[in-house]
């Protein structure tokens, strides 16, 4: 998440990118797996002329940081004052409960996304998937998160239509 890059870089290379998905006059923007607090700032220069709305999500190493280390407080409230939503996503399931009472701290109004990954951890050199992980997340964490405080529950890398129709289930029962 550390790139080496400058500010001006960022923005170019974002810019680009988002004006190719603004031209398809989306609904919504999913500004997702930002590890980075320098990359945030970047896509907020680039989101400030944009008349779509968006949510910006962060993966994190821990239950309370960013993978670039920084507080995901400091990423709530960045994401509160010019996003409808803040996400966590591509991050183990077991740090979401702690990332979403950390960004409520900060943010009590702020929607929350969670979709975490299967709880492995990515080797981008050998292009696979390393430690113990699931297929499935377990049957009380979504209706926890819910509980918690998250809006909207789903699942990144390795949680498949399986774990996602569990989530749905789980969810709606949660919500009645």
């Amino acid at each position: 998440g550390r790139y080496g890059t400058s500010h001006d870089f960022l923005v170019d290379f974002h810019r680009e990118r988002t004006a190719v998905l603004v031209a398809a006059s989306p609904d919504v923007l999913a500004i997702e797996t930002i590890p980075d607090l320098d990359e945030a700032l970047a896509l907020v220069d680039v989101l400030a002329d944009v008349d779509v709305p968006a949510w910006m999500s962060f993966s994190c190493e821990s239950d309370s940081r960013t993978c670039a280390g920084q507080p995901i407080e400091a990423a709530a409230e960045l994401v509160a004052a010019l996003f409808g939503a803040i996400g966590i996503n591509c991050t183990k399931p077991e740090f979401i409960s702690g990332l979403i009472h950390r960004i409520r701290s900060v943010a009590p109004e702020l929607p929350i996304v969670v979709y975490p990954n299967a709880g492995r951890v990515w080797d981008g050199d050998a292009s696979v998937w390393l430690g113990e992980g699931t297929d499935l997340l377990a049957r009380t964490a979504a209706a926890q998160w819910v509980d918690e405080g998250a809006t909207l529950i789903g699942g990144c890398c390795g949680l498949g239509p399986a774990a996602i129709t569990e989530i749905a289930q789980i969810t709606r029962q949660e919500l009645l």
